[in-house]
């Protein structure tokens, strides 16, 4: 403060007349202008942007990429499940329509042995027993052909749900 008032006395002035915070008497006349805004705000952007992709590459690599590739590995063993499948299903069909032919060249083989061999009026219990035979093997062979249909709607339905997957899979695969 002596300082002050030998300062003040030098020049003139008075200790009130000088200013009471030393930040008054510095004064700047910066002003920034538009370019320089524009830069501050460009690189504050690039920033931004850099953390952001930081963050997003992150995400995608520790939480989404496992995740994704999990999901893919479901995909790829429920296709094969189902292929394998879908050969069992040729395989079965396969054998239920031998089976199915079978069944009918015995039908007809017993419809044309047992007509014309029995007499109607002799002996009744034979006539039902190749009746009761023969109605037991048209009823399998009905049984047979409602399965072999239904084995092939679920063929059709593996097939509608496989190439659904398969669609899918190829959608999601990023190209590589």
């Amino acid at each position: 403060m002596d300082n002050e008032i030998s300062a003040a006395g030098t020049v003139g002035a008075t200790v009130l007349d000088l200013p009471l915070n030393r930040s008054e008497t510095v004064t700047t006349d910066y002003s920034p202008d538009d370019e320089d805004l524009d830069e501050a705000a460009a690189a504050a952007a690039a920033a931004s942007e850099a953390t952001r992709d930081t963050l997003a590459d992150g995400l995608v690599a520790s939480l989404l990429r496992p995740c994704v590739d999990r999901l893919d590995a479901s995909v790829q063993s429920t296709r094969l499940s189902q292929l394998d499948l879908k050969l069992q299903l040729d395989s079965l069909a396969t054998e239920l329509k031998r089976l199915s032919l079978a069944q009918h060249d015995y039908l007809f083989a017993t419809a044309s042995i047992s007509s014309p061999q029995l007499p109607i009026s002799a002996d009744k219990t034979i006539s039902s027993t190749a009746t009761g035979i023969t109605k037991t093997t048209t009823d399998t062979c009905v049984l047979l052909d409602g399965y072999a249909r239904r084995l092939c709607d679920a063929r059709a339905k593996i097939a509608v749900v496989g190439n659904i997957l398969e669609s899918t899979q190829v959608q999601s695969l990023p190209d590589k």
